[in-house]
C-alpha cells in the first residue's frame, strides 16, 4: 500500500497532542487520512490493486454510477482508497489513543 499501517501510526503519533485536544477530531482525522490517498494515476492504480477484495468497489455503496462518473475508473478507484484510508486512520487512532491512556495509567 502507498501508506502502511506503521506510516499512518507514525503520523498519528506525531499529531497526538493536537488530535487529543481537538474539538473537531473527526474532521482532523479525515484530513490526515486524505494525506494517505495518492493523487497520481499510476500511484492510485498501484495502491488500489493492493486493496483487500472486501475494500474494493465501496463507491457502489454510495450510489456512484460508473457510467456517469466524470473522473472515470481512476476516480472510482481513488474513492475506494479514500474510504479505506479513512477506516484505517480511525482504527489506528483508537489503538494509539488506548495505548497512550494505558501508558498514563501505568506511568
Amino acid at each position: 500500500m502507498y501508506s502502511s499501517r506503521e506510516g499512518i501510526r507514525e503520523v498519528l503519533l506525531e499529531n497526538y497532542q493536537r488530535l487529543i485536544s481537538s474539538p473537531a477530531l473527526e474532521e482532523d482525522l479525515a484530513d490526515l487520512a486524505d494525506r494517505f490517498v495518492p493523487v497520481y494515476a499510476n500511484e492510485i492504480m498501484k495502491d488500489w490493486i493492493q486493496l483487500p477484495d472486501s475494500e474494493s468497489d465501496k463507491w457502489k455503496e454510495l450510489g456512484y454510477d460508473a457510467n456517469r462518473n466524470e473522473g472515470g475508473i481512476l476516480r472510482l478507484m481513488q474513492m475506494d482508497l479514500i474510504f479505506y484510508y479513512l477506516e484505517e486512520t480511525n482504527e489506528i487512532w483508537h489503538e494509539v489513543k488506548k495505548e497512550k491512556q494505558d501508558e498514563a495509567v501505568i506511568g
